[in-house]
């Protein structure tokens, strides 16, 4: 039976490695994705503007409206200007 070469522990090695710093970013990356989802959850999204303009400019889209009463709780900064 042949022996295995010397350096081999050395590949064994470097894909533990590699392997491990993978499942680690892996699982950093999420976290980060969920610490940006909770602290950026109040922000408006972009589509939320155009939403807004959509209903201004009138009806192409009906099933996107606004109601003009959720106005305050989306932009809570159109409230200060009135």
């Amino acid at each position: 039976m042949l022996k295995p070469p010397k350096w081999l522990w050395f590949l064994d090695l470097t894909v533990g490695i590699v392997f491990v710093s993978g499942i680690t970013s892996f699982i950093i990356w999420r976290r980060s994705e969920d610490f940006r989802k909770d602290t950026f959850s109040r922000v408006p999204r972009i589509a939320d503007y155009f939403y807004r303009a959509e209903d201004i400019i009138g009806g192409q889209l009906r099933g996107t409206r606004l109601k003009r009463k959720d106005y305050h709780k989306w932009f809570p900064e159109e409230d200060n200007n009135q």
